[in-house]
């Protein structure tokens, strides 16, 4: 382990620069590739920080502790779950943030040379400035793109990161994107006016949860289709993210009233469990309504009764009480 001390060349964060982009940026201003000062630092090659190696790595690029703190995902547990501190609040669904495997706008590094915090979202699978889609693998070797190569805008076989982008998304992927980083930076932005409509219960979710929602609505291709535990742990490639969420958004286009019947033939797509550790691990009140809602519409029933209910509120009880379960 390397003497601890400042790298003498300080970069300043980028405004919406993305904590893990920042050090890669940072350490090739130093001459040094981020792997390198990893192992320098005696700090294991993970996109999951820890309180101490983010001290160590906040004194080392002489950047504040508190702004690498907020831009960058840190793991944890809560009430015996693994989470993630991320912008200052927590997120639980395990889908929501990249971690491993960065997706960039090619476009974006090109003109700024910056990584933006909001491609940490799993589900932001479109620039908001160029309405490209992110890229997620190498253009030349394949390979999905690592935190530990050589910069920002390399990929670690040594190619730049350089596609052609002028395939554009659509206005409904657009208009989810944009709603998911609103929610991100603000929870319970409205976002701007779009052709999309999305379920009026959507405005008060965070991104966390809405994440956790169009999983369950899209992750099966056809009926009953199995879902496999690394399909609901792992975030999937960006492609795979873009085609899920598309089938999310057209399925959600039924799940405007919940009131009213599900339909059945949209019942055996959606994905339960999803929507179950949605209610049972979030904090956020809204989030775990919205879940036992949409559980209560789909006609589900609880699974593990006694257990699950003994942490939550009065409200939560009621709801729990309705789907069936046996406090």
């Amino acid at each position: 382990m390397r003497d601890l001390a400042p790298l003498p060349v300080q970069v300043e964060p980028a405004t919406n620069e993305g904590g893990l982009g920042f050090l890669l940026r940072a350490s090739r201003a130093n001459g040094i590739s981020l792997a390198s000062l990893l192992d320098e630092l005696g700090l294991p090659r993970s996109p999951w920080l820890t309180a101490a190696g983010l001290s160590v790595l906040a004194y080392t690029m002489n950047v504040d502790r508190d702004w690498l703190a907020f831009a960058t995902v840190i793991a944890g547990r809560r009430d015996g779950f693994r989470c993630f501190e991320w912008r200052g609040r927590l997120w639980a669904c395990p889908l929501s943030l990249r971690g491993k495997y960065a997706q960039v706008c090619p476009r974006c590094l090109r003109e700024s040379g910056v990584c933006s915090i909001d491609w940490e979202l799993a589900g932001a699978v479109v620039c908001l400035q160029h309405g490209c889609p992110l890229i997620d693998d190498c253009p030349h070797c394949g390979r999905r793109l690592s935190w530990l190569r050589p910069a920002v805008d390399v990929c670690s076989c040594g190619h730049f990161l350089w596609v052609d982008a002028s395939e554009q998304a659509g206005e409904a992927m657009a208009a989810w994107v944009e709603r998911l980083v609103g929610s991100a930076s603000d929870p319970g932005a409205q976002g701007a006016a779009s052709p999309y409509r999305f379920p009026p219960w959507f405005s008060v979710l965070s991104a966390d949860a809405l994440t956790a929602i169009a999983f369950s609505f899209g992750v099966r291709d056809e009926p009953f289709e199995r879902v496999t535990s690394a399909a609901a742990t792992v975030p999937p490639a960006t492609n795979r993210m873009t085609s899920l969420i598309e089938r999310a958004l057209i399925r959600l286009q039924r799940a405007h009233d919940l009131t009213v019947p599900c339909p059945s033939d949209l019942r055996l797509c959606v994905y339960e469990q999803a929507l179950w550790r949605l209610w049972h691990r979030h904090a956020g009140v809204a989030d775990r309504d919205a879940a036992a809602r949409i559980l209560l519409w789909l006609g589900a029933r609880p699974r593990n009764s006694r257990a699950s209910v003994t942490a939550l509120g009065g409200d939560q009880r009621e709801l729990f009480s309705l789907l069936g379960g046996d406090e």
